[in-house]
């Protein structure tokens, strides 16, 4: 019976050259490299909200430390419109949110402001919500990468107090057909602002900004505005493909990296051997097993085949993979069979893949 994650049980199942488990499998056996994955060094967040007259509610946290938040705000003045002081109601709220993994970062930010006409002979009121978000983390090997912003702002003005956002760093390569780096965009009139981006990241620093704020910028009663934002920076393994051998294996199979969304070739020339057919297993750990015959196993029981029989002397193979980014980083070490029309076997070099993009 096959035991294996979801996505990798569709990979498998989805393609022709790709066979079902000629082995029982446990999800535990799927390695998932963690290769690219950031590491956050700093951070500097706020939300704030304020209104009221002078002096009336506000709350303010900060945020230094680069750590998931879900951080959810806000404060109203029922106004008073009763004795010789008077002033209209008025609220604000905000909620920020910040989640980073080894996968990524995503922020978010939304609030919403507004204030009543100003009474006659009446005291001004705020209605105040900022929410603001800077990050900064480093990456030791390059990642691909998809980026995907949204903006957002309301008001009953003209013109917006901010939602901005940028992303920069030391090597940002976009993928064809992306847009350009650096990324960043500013609202400055009611409206929205969308990206969707991707490419590669290559290793070295990279700062993230995200600032949203609701407030007149005319001084006006009544008053009300808004703003919705996120950032959401998904990283993703490079596919691998690396050759490993051990003597006196042949070095006879090549096969090219495992770019997710692309076709994944290969072949094995079984004429150093003289075999008539060739075909590629998997598991998902490598290894280094003498056999009797002395040949040299290198990959690690329980193994699947990948293939079936393929005819020489140049056994060739080639298949669509799916570009399912839930496969980046999937380990596979594969090892080609050479059987049928010589004495015996051969087992070929391993080829360590990555999925990837």
């Amino acid at each position: 019976m096959l035991h294996v994650r979801a996505s990798t049980s569709h990979f498998l199942r989805a393609h022709p050259l790709l066979l079902a488990f000629a082995v029982s499998v446990t999800a535990a056996d799927v390695v998932a490299q963690s290769d690219g994955a950031p590491t956050f060094v700093s951070r500097n967040g706020g939300n704030l909200v304020g209104c009221g007259p002078t002096g009336g509610p506000s709350i303010w946290h900060t945020f230094a430390t680069p750590t998931p938040t879900s951080d959810s705000i806000a404060v109203s003045d029922p106004g008073n419109l009763l004795g010789s002081v008077v002033w209209g109601a008025s609220m604000a709220a905000s909620q920020l949110d910040a989640l980073p993994s080894p996968n990524g970062l995503a922020l978010a930010a939304s609030g919403t402001v507004s204030r009543d006409a100003l009474p006659p002979l009446g005291f001004g009121t705020a209605a105040l919500a900022d929410a603001r978000d800077d990050w900064s983390f480093t990456l030791s090997e390059p990642v691909h990468f998809t980026l995907n912003v949204s903006l957002s702002a309301t008001s009953t003005e003209a013109v917006v107090a901010g939602a901005s956002f940028f992303f920069v760093g030391t090597s940002i390569t976009p993928d064809a057909g992306s847009p350009p780096a650096p990324y960043s965009a500013a609202l400055s009139a009611p409206g929205t602002f969308t990206l969707t981006t991707s490419g590669t990241l290559g290793p070295g620093l990279y700062l993230v900004n995200m600032q949203n704020r609701a407030d007149s910028v005319f001084n006006s009663w009544p008053f009300s505005g808004s703003y919705q934002s996120s950032f959401t920076l998904a990283l993703q393994p490079l596919a691998h493909a690396t050759t490993r051998n051990v003597a006196p294996n042949p070095l006879s199979y090549t096969a090219s990296a495992p770019i997710l969304g692309q076709a994944w070739s290969g072949n094995v020339d079984l004429a150093l051997t003289g075999h008539s057919f060739a075909q590629i297993f998997a598991s998902f750990a490598a290894a280094q097993l003498p056999l009797a015959s002395g040949q040299v196993l290198l990959i690690n029981p329980p193994f699947f085949e990948l293939t079936p029989p393929l005819p020489g002397p140049l056994a060739t193979f080639s298949t669509a993979l799916p570009g399912d980014p839930a496969l980046a980083g999937i380990f596979l070490a594969t090892q080609a069979l050479h059987s049928g029309g010589a004495p015996s076997f051969a087992l070929s070099n391993a080829v360590d893949l990555t999925l990837g993009f």
